[in-house]
């Protein structure tokens, strides 16, 4: 399975990489060699209260369509 992770606004580290990619071996492991590739993007998004939020947007591609 081939994981990309990108982000916007926000720094991406190596340990962010890394955590990123542990977590969504575990969350996809269930699902075998279904799963081709997953893309995630990391986002920091202004709050209209006037915060920083965080998105993460998580897209798979299968092998079966």
């Amino acid at each position: 399975m081939r994981i990309a992770v990108s982000s916007t606004g926000l720094a991406l580290t190596e340990a962010v990489k890394v955590e990123v990619r542990r977590r969504l071996l575990l969350a996809m492991s269930r699902f075998g060699q279904e799963v081709k590739g997953v893309t995630v993007r990391l986002a920091a998004t202004d709050n209209p209260l006037g915060g920083i939020d965080q998105r993460c947007h998580v897209r798979a591609r299968l092998r079966s369509g």
